[in-house]
């Protein structure tokens, strides 16, 4: 005949501690459903190791099939959504674009450096 193997019934305080949250949450869950439901002995509440263990265990599991549902979701969106449109300029047409703007650049700067100052005296002189 094998003997049971020995555990430790987990309290309110280990609950709470396991899952950080205060015992008034855990009193909470117990109430509401959330938790499952503790075995009463004398005036204290326990659980068993394994039906805890096993309730956080599915818990995690399904929260963690709702996230990749989430995500797969999301991702059908972006897939679904249009792509934006390639640029119908020709590289040709980017190349006398860019050459105009360089051309335009130039001559502002020469205009810049070309602009009168003040030198001691009120004197006008050109910049070079």
């Amino acid at each position: 005949m094998t003997l049971p193997t020995p555990f430790k019934p987990l309290t309110k305080e280990d609950i709470a501690g396991i899952l950080n949250i205060s015992i008034r949450t855990v009193e909470n869950w117990i109430k509401d459903g959330t938790l499952p439901a503790p075995h009463k002995i004398a005036q204290r509440v326990y659980w068993h190791p394994d039906i805890f263990y096993t309730w956080l265990d599915q818990r995690l599991k399904q929260a963690d099939i709702e996230s990749a549902s989430d995500q797969a979701k999301e991702c059908e969106m972006r897939a679904s959504q249009p792509k934006p449109k390639a640029s119908t300029k020709s590289r040709n047409e980017l190349e006398i674009l860019q050459a105009k703007t360089d051309s335009k650049l130039a001559k502002l700067m020469s205009e810049t450096c070309r602009q009168p100052r003040e030198v001691p005296g009120n004197i006008l002189q050109l910049t070079d």
